[in-house]
């Protein structure tokens, strides 16, 4: 632990003295941090509640949706969902919920969820069996605000209501986020070692350099048959000053970005 504080140390001294990138020109050992921010930033759409009223099953019906799901490193959602009735119904019906996204950081991500659940609501003062299902769709944008546009389909008693559409929109968490390298050279040309990032997920690090260019490529792949399976993130032309060009796939979202690699905190 002590020698691998040392070297990273070493590392982030050259780096905040300003050295000229040739001053390094050795094969990556130790730690380096990366934040991706702006266009780059990640939205998790797993936990959400919104409110909207509606008219169109012959009564005014306020139909409050609150999701909580848990992603996956390929942006597949899964966990449940409620949907509160109030007004002339009224009820909780709780089911499995299911989703997923996709985002970019040039153009709005898009956003997919289902629902179904069943139960009984009170009509009156009388309760009656019901059966509920949501198809939902719609944009996310690059700050997070999702709108999402819900056919709900409405099963009373066996009698099948007709269908209504229900708007919901919400400010999502998430945002910029940071990528941890801890890499370990094996010999002149090759480094391996792990990653974390901000998000949970956690990966494989392998790494050339080329001493001739005096830069580094570095893959980083989510560990397999765990949450973190599909992820990745690669950094290309990684300078002895930290600076490179990563792609990224993760949590539903992909993207290219220029970095520089930060001192620990």
């Amino acid at each position: 632990m002590r020698h691998r504080m040392i070297r990273t140390i070493q590392a982030f001294t050259v780096l905040l003295l300003g050295l000229p990138a040739a001053a390094l020109s050795q094969v990556p050992d130790g730690i380096f941090i990366f934040e991706l921010s702006g266009e780059n930033a990640i939205y998790d759409i797993g936990n959400f509640s919104d409110c909207e009223t509606v008219g169109d099953f012959g009564m005014e019906v306020t139909l409050c949706l609150t999701v909580n799901m848990v992603p996956d490193g390929k942006g597949k959602y899964s966990g449940t969902a409620t949907l509160d009735f109030s007004g002339a119904l009224s009820g909780l019906l709780l089911g499995p919920a299911s989703g997923s996204i996709k985002g970019s950081g040039t153009r709005d991500g898009f956003v997919k969820l289902k629902f179904k659940a069943s139960g009984f609501v009170d009509i009156a003062g009388s309760f009656f069996e019901t059966k509920v299902a949501l198809s939902c769709k719609g944009p996310i944008t690059s700050t997070g605000f999702m709108t999402s546009r819900c056919k709900v389909k409405l099963v009373i008693e066996g009698e099948k209501m007709d269908v209504v559409v229900a708007n919901y929109a919400a400010q999502v968490e998430g945002g910029p986020w940071t990528i941890t390298l801890d890499v370990t050279a094996i010999d002149e040309k090759q480094f391996v070692g792990t990653a974390v990032d901000s998000l949970g997920y956690s990966y494989k690090v392998e790494g050339k350099y080329n001493a001739k260019k005096d830069t580094s490529k570095v893959k980083a792949t989510g560990i397999k048959k765990t949450a973190s399976d599909g992820t990745k993130f690669q950094l290309k032309n990684l300078t002895g000053a930290g600076t490179a060009r990563a792609k990224y796939k993760l949590q539903g979202y992909k993207g290219t970005a220029s970095v520089r690699a930060v001192p620990e905190p």
